[in-house]
């Protein structure tokens, strides 16, 4: 989603840089006319580049190999002689160019304005609706009992991490050791979860609400693509209701995910002063040097937000009131930041996090995808590992603590057909708990997000959640509210 204070940087960037392009310029050429020419034709040139470019695929195949970005550098030679070429006529022409300048002006206009056009679009057709619970009048009503000693609770999410027998079929990777490593730390390893939607919107509306979310197919409508409602179920979610009203102060890490970048309550926020939202980074790619850009500031910042959060989530654990903490990791989801030890890796391509057929199109190496996930998977889990040692160890009382996927990895996904996704590998998900023991007994191997937090607070308040059978919806990303029970196929 686009939001007003997202226009400001890139805006002002481009505002500054309109100026001290057209003063160096106007500064040899003593001309306005042909100066403001030139100027106009470059940031036309300058903003049209992302879009010609998403024409071509990343990739050039010759004799069965792949050559990474070759279209990309080929276009930006292109580019830099067609206007190297243009300016050089405008320069050497004796006619004043004003007509040219006036047509290159209102192109250019056309192209700062038409961000702002698609959020006064969408603000004007949209509506808030909130799915019905069966639950939050009696919990709303609940008086605050700030001084009994909750624990802290971590809700941590590792955006498509799959499941161990997952990860063994497609991945070749045996993936018991973390397990182990948990369970000797008593974590409850949920061995056959699966994923109540296989959209990271609709799981995270989902078990942050602890209910299917079935009911918006009737309110918004099968067929729209609005995921605006579903971060508003995010934003408003029965979780905050709940704790609140038990004495919980929220806390959000630096987002990693758009879905819950500035979409979440919070009492305290970590800052890591590193931030992209998703206007920044289209407004990055549409530009020539996109490519470099990404690599350095896209992908670092997401890879620094990684290291961040895996640092200092354990840092909360020193606030005296209970907390509820929120932290959703963009990993080892696509794209690809670090190999098994650490070390950077740059990927080709996006730096936007596809998956599925839409990866492959920017990267159709499959064997890379599968070492690659591989590797990520690895360093993952030795962050993982550590992080539960820090919690436990920093924790005075003894937290909840949930390391949960959204969703499945993306090897066989194709978003718009489900007869060519395997769903048990997009809805099986890794999923770990870090409980009392009389909530460990009432958790089972098959659990899914939903029920989650059910069984927790039938435990943790006193009050008796019921549990919802466990089930699982895939549907198109062009049609998140068509949904498909694909139960049978993921058991």
């Amino acid at each position: 989603m686009l939001n007003i204070g997202s226009l400001f940087l890139p805006v002002t960037i481009t505002f500054v840089l309109v100026i001290v392009f057209f003063s160096a310029l106007q500064f040899f050429l003593k001309n306005i006319y042909k100066t403001s020419a030139i100027t106009s034709l470059f940031f036309v040139l300058f903003f049209l580049f992302g879009h010609v470019n998403s024409l071509f695929p990343p990739y050039l195949e010759v004799g069965g190999h792949y050559f990474k970005d070759v279209h990309y550098y080929l276009l930006l030679v292109v580019w830099l002689f067609f206007f190297f070429m243009i300016s050089k006529e405008i320069f050497l022409n004796k006619k004043s160019f004003v007509f040219a300048t006036s047509v290159l002006n209102k192109i250019s206009f056309f192209l700062v304005i038409f961000p702002l056009i698609s959020i006064a679009v969408y603000a004007y057709g949209h509506q808030v609706i909130k799915a019905d619970s069966d639950f939050v009048e009696s919990e709303v009503s609940v008086e605050r009992d700030v001084k009994k000693n909750y624990p802290d609770i971590y809700y941590i999410i590792f955006d498509a991490y799959a499941r161990g027998d997952v990860l063994q079929k497609y991945f070749k990777l045996d993936n018991e050791k973390l397990y182990q490593a948990l369970r000797e730390k008593d974590f409850f390893v949920a061995e056959k979860s699966t994923s109540n939607y296989s959209q990271t919107y609709l799981s995270l509306s989902s078990s942050l609400n602890m209910k299917y979310i079935n009911d918006l197919a009737e309110q918004v409508g099968k067929n729209s693509a609005d995921r605006g409602y579903l971060r508003d179920l995010i934003k408003d979610n029965k979780i905050y209701d709940i704790l609140k009203n038990k004495g919980y102060e929220f806390v959000v890490m630096p987002p990693m995910w758009s879905g819950v970048a500035g979409n979440l309550k919070s009492d305290i926020e970590f800052s890591d002063k590193n931030r992209i939202d998703n206007f920044e980074n289209m407004f990055i790619s549409l530009t020539p040097f996109g490519k470099i850009l990404h690599k350095k500031i896209v992908v670092d910042y997401l890879r620094d937000r990684i290291r961040y959060n895996f640092e200092h989530i354990s840092d909360i654990a020193k606030i005296d009131k209970p907390t509820f903490t929120y932290v959703h990791f963009l990993a080892p989801h696509p794209p690809f930041l670090f190999d098994k030890s650490g070390n950077d890796v740059y990927p080709p391509g996006s730096a936007t996090g596809l998956d599925g057929e839409k990866c492959f199109k920017e990267n159709p190496d499959r064997q890379e995808y599968i070492e690659k996930y591989r590797e990520m998977i690895l360093f993952m889990n030795g962050k993982i590992e550590k992080l539960a040692s820090d919690i436990l160890e920093k924790s005075s009382t003894p937290p909840i603590v949930i390391f949960q996927a959204d969703h499945g990895s993306g090897f066989t996904l194709d978003a718009e057909n489900p007869d060519k996704t395997d769903m048990r590998e997009r809805m099986s998900i890794f999923n770990a708990f870090y409980v009392p023991e009389n909530i460990k007994k009432d958790l089972y191997k098959e659990v899914s997000p939903v029920n989650s937090f059910r069984i927790i607070f039938s435990h943790l308040f006193d009050k008796k959640y019921e549990i919802l059978p466990d089930r699982s919806y895939f549907s198109k990303w062009s049609e998140p509210y068509n949904f498909i029970d694909v139960t049978r196929l993921v058991l």
